[in-house]
């Protein structure tokens, strides 16, 4: 019974129910005029002139899809903090991108060379390198509790939330 609303700049509710239909809404990314929104076990795909669910995209064996980031050309990643897995679409075609992600990958950022990965329960701050074919996870930094959700703010320098409530300036 999920649903996303609108919300002004100014905090207030817009619109309650500007997109219904949703199982379990959480991360979402825009990419030409298109909203992806990470539900459950699937991605759903949603046009942002009419909030219209336009498509989705079934994550195989998917258990709890929680963040998503848009990477080069459109790329979709979206993290199973469930099964340790981020999936990626690209060209309307789904596959796993990298798996046995330690901690259980959550929060997501798609950068120009890297991949920001945050750990659930691992409590890290990961880096993948998109230029490198091996996808090997780096540790950043650690002792983030319950690490959520990571937003760059410019000079290498990121806020990262907590499910806990707290943020972090990494």
């Amino acid at each position: 019974n999920g649903f996303i609303s609108k919300v002004s700049l100014e905090g207030q509710i817009t619109e309650t129910e500007w997109v219904k239909g949703l199982d379990a809404p959480k991360g979402m990314g825009i990419h030409e005029g298109k909203l992806f929104v990470a539900d459950i076990d699937q991605v759903r795909e949603i046009d942002i002139s009419s909030g219209k669910i336009t498509g989705s995209h079934q994550i195989k064996g998917a258990k709890f899809l929680n963040d998503i980031t848009i990477g080069a050309g459109g790329k979709v990643y979206v993290s199973d903090t469930g099964t340790g897995i981020i999936s990626i679409i690209e060209n309307g075609k789904v596959s796993s991108w990298i798996e046995n992600v330690q901690g259980g990958p959550n929060g997501l950022l798609a950068e120009e060379n890297q991949m920001i990965v945050l750990a659930f329960e691992g409590g890290n701050m990961n880096t993948v390198d998109l230029t490198l074919t091996d996808k090997q996870v780096t540790l950043k930094t650690d002792g983030i509790e319950n690490a959520d959700g990571v937003e760059a703010i410019g000079n290498g320098e990121y806020l990262v939330s907590s499910w806990n409530g707290m943020v972090h300036h990494i």
